[in-house]
């Protein structure tokens, strides 16, 4: 795990709010993903609060691993009215 140079700088906040503005992801989201509570969330967003090193962690995990997009295609043979979804990296 590579932790991101704004954390190590001291602002983690500001680093939080930018990753979940680039992942499109919601406070709600992010706390359910990680594991942890969405008012913990919003006092780590807001700079009200400095994350235990625990928490740090599920935050990084989830928002530093490389983003899953499902695409929805129509493989050769298959009928029209039957997609298929595919999860790609990216």
């Amino acid at each position: 795990m590579v932790i991101p140079r704004r954390i190590l700088d001291g602002d983690f906040a500001g680093w939080l709010r930018d990753a979940m503005a680039a992942r499109n992801m919601s406070q709600r989201m992010l706390a359910f993903r990680a594991g942890i509570s969405h008012s913990t969330v919003y006092r780590l967003a807001m700079g009200e609060a400095d994350p235990t090193l625990a928490t740090a962690v599920a935050v990084i995990r989830v928002l530093e691993r490389p983003a899953l997009r499902l695409e929805i295609s129509r493989p050769a043979g298959r009928a029209p009215d039957a997609p298929h979804l595919r999860a790609t990296a990216g």
